[in-house]
């Protein structure tokens, strides 16, 4: 649910690094300043529209799970930490980490990230051993986003004091994320719809035993996406760069090579999936807790499918060209259904 409240963002987020990619590439700071100010005032208004669409939608909570949820936990309470956890990165210097993007300096955020991920895991781990307190768990995912967040705009500071939120920017500029924001609506539209609505189904209609159990599953899938994230995240502002300074002729033979790389990266690590799966969630959580073999298969042939392309959406959002391809991840999610 929460990741379908995301859907509020719109895609700004990648519609303003793109827009950034020239103005950097040409030491245009008073552009940048422009755009970060107008993301900066941008990001707030979502995130105050976030945190009412939640609130709103929170007392119908138990509709959306089929049968009982453990008695000492409320679940209202969770939905309100977890949604606080969603509508702080949009309060506290969003714009920072996308300006470290746009500058291809991501590794200074993962490397952030990697610190407070290290103590967040220590802090969860110590408190189940201790208190063994689901909310204090939960509590400090908050705690560390903001921590994270601070981390960054320290970072962000220090290696670019010339970029900060200033000024307005242009009619035209405005027109330009108007039409990239658009384009970003539909294929968010769609892959949401690919992604996130199956967990909802399947917690309304066959409990939350199912549920868990095939979030084993799909913990391992999203671990998997993650790791080739990391990839893609760092090539989008390298490639973003290239398209603005290099040749169409030298940017289709980097499109080539990087094409063939990665897919042989997702073979095999889809043929390790498919092979390792089972005995992996034997050994994990028990064989009682384990799918039938012919639906590990189905999730190894969707992890295949699913990240099989991944260079061509680099490209499409290095490049801006999201209103080009906006119907691709509506189809995916029709088919889906």
């Amino acid at each position: 649910m929460l990741q379908v409240l995301s859907f509020t963002e719109l895609g700004l987020g990648s519609a303003l690094v793109y827009s950034m990619y020239e103005p950097i590439a040409n030491l245009d700071d008073a552009k940048v300043r422009a755009l970060l100010n107008f993301y900066k005032k941008s990001y707030r208004v979502i995130g105050c529209i976030i945190m009412a669409v939640g609130l709103a939608i929170s007392p119908f909570l138990d509709k959306l799970v089929d049968g009982d949820t453990p008695a000492d936990i409320n679940l209202y309470i969770l939905f309100l930490i977890y949604l606080a956890n969603n509508v702080i990165g949009y309060f506290m210097f969003a714009e920072k980490t996308s300006l470290l993007l746009a500058c291809q300096r991501d590794d200074l955020n993962s490397r952030a990230a990697l610190i407070i991920r290290v103590v967040q895991n220590a802090l969860q781990i110590i408190i189940i051993l201790i208190s063994k307190d689901y909310y204090l768990f939960s509590i400090c995912i908050p705690v560390c986003t903001v921590l994270s967040n601070l981390l960054s705009a320290f970072i962000s500071k220090k290696e670019y004091p010339q970029y900060y939120c200033e000024g307005k920017i242009d009619k035209q500029e405005l027109k330009s994320i108007e039409k990239n924001v658009g384009g970003m609506v539909l294929q968010k539209t769609g892959n949401i719809a690919l992604t996130s609505v199956d967990t909802i189904v399947i917690s309304a209609f066959l409990g939350l035993r199912i549920l868990g159990i095939f979030n084993n599953y799909y913990y391992i899938i999203t671990a998997l996406n993650m790791l080739l994230g990391m990839i893609c995240r760092v090539l989008i502002p390298a490639v973003g760069n290239s398209i603005a300074c290099e040749s169409k002729e030298k940017n289709y033979k980097d499109f080539q090579k990087f094409l063939l790389i990665y897919q042989w990266i997702v073979i095999w690590m889809s043929v390790c999936t498919l092979c390792l799966f089972q005995p992996f969630i034997k050994l994990w959580v028990g064989e009682e807790l384990m799918l039938p073999n012919n639906i590990a298969i189905l999730f190894a042939i969707y992890f295949f499918i699913f990240k099989w392309l991944d260079i061509v959406y680099v490209y499409m959002e290095a490049s801006g060209i999201w209103w080009q391809g906006k119907m691709f991840p509506l189809i995916s999610a029709a088919s889906n259904r």
